[in-house]
Parts: structure tokens; C-alpha cells; sequence
């Protein structure tokens, strides 16, 4: 719990400083690096017991909550191989 809030608080910081880059420089590579680091925050928000008890989820089975995490990664993944040019 406390680990996925410090990873969301960092990630939260490392988007305000690539939109801050974005904005003075836009271009495909700087987008894509705000794109995954959205996504990771996205990640670490999902991925804390916090927010499955704030919405009444119970933590076992398959379902949105258990899959969203993966879905995040995924995403973050797909960007950086699209990124590296393949």
C-alpha cells in the first residue's frame, strides 16, 4: 500500500516535469514518455488495496480491478516497444 503511494506520488512528479519538457519541446519521443508515465501512474493507483476497499472490491478473483493494473503495464509496454521503432 504504502510502496504503490510513494511510486504514484514520484510518477506524479516525473509527469509534471516531461508535460514541462512537452511544452517547451513537442515532439513524438517526449509525448510517448508522458504517455507511459501516465500509464504507470495509472498502474500504481489501481494496483493499491486502498482504492479495491474505497470501491467495495474484494482483492481475489478476476475482474476489472485485477485486470486494469495488467491492462496499465501493457499499455506502458506496447509504447516503449512502438518507441524503440519496431
Amino acid at each position: 500500500m504504502f510502496v504503490s503511494i510513494f511510486t504514484a506520488a514520484i510518477l506524479l512528479g516525473v509527469a509534471v516535469t516531461y508535460f514541462r519538457i512537452y511544452r517547451r519541446l513537442p515532439n513524438p519521443f517526449t509525448r510517448t514518455l508522458l504517455l507511459i508515465n501516465v500509464s504507470l501512474f495509472l498502474y500504481a493507483i489501481w494496483a493499491n488495496p486502498i482504492v479495491w476497499v474505497v470501491f467495495g472490491v474484494e482483492p481475489t478473483g478476476i475482474g476489472l480491478f485485477t485486470v486494469l493494473p495488467d491492462i496499465f503495464t501493457a499499455l506502458a509496454a506496447v509504447m516503449l516497444l512502438q518507441q524503440s521503432g519496431m
